[in-house]
């Protein structure tokens, strides 16, 4: 399975049906349609179903990693994940809030040797008063 679960229920009953839903054969393929899995106590309906998985599970596709630490990332639907390894076009959710910081640090340094400047330049300029009458 490429598919990792981060499981966030107790009920021995959802966590199978995450598993089951989730669960893949060694060529990429998911082993269960999601209509096969309905019903299941009281959803009817395979989007609703899947809605009910994203609920008790987090699915980390380990074909999908982070292009900075390698990380496997999550994916929210079947549809998203990869059948052969590749870096993810976005950052994990913890490279993301790096560089965000990195930047913004970035901005601020800029900002203040931008007002520096015009400190300096501010300095420069005639403070004299113009005379207009002669």
């Amino acid at each position: 399975m490429t598919v990792k679960l981060e499981l966030m229920t107790d009920d021995p009953e959802e966590k199978q049906l995450a598993v089951r839903y989730w669960a893949m054969s060694e060529s990429g393929e998911f082993l269960e349609k999601v209509i096969d899995l309905v019903p299941f106590r009281h959803i009817n309906h395979s989007g609703t179903l899947a809605s009910h998985v994203r609920q008790l599970c987090r699915a980390f596709d380990e074909n999908l990693t982070c292009p900075y630490c390698e990380a496997s990332m999550e994916v929210k639907s079947r549809s998203a994940v990869k059948k052969y390894p590749q870096k993810s076009y976005r950052p994990c959710p913890d490279c993301e809030e790096t560089h965000a910081l990195q930047a913004r640090a970035e901005q601020a340094a800029a900002a203040a040797e931008l007002e520096s400047r015009l400190d300096a330049y501010r300095e420069r300029l005639p403070c004299d008063p113009i005379d207009y009458g002669h």
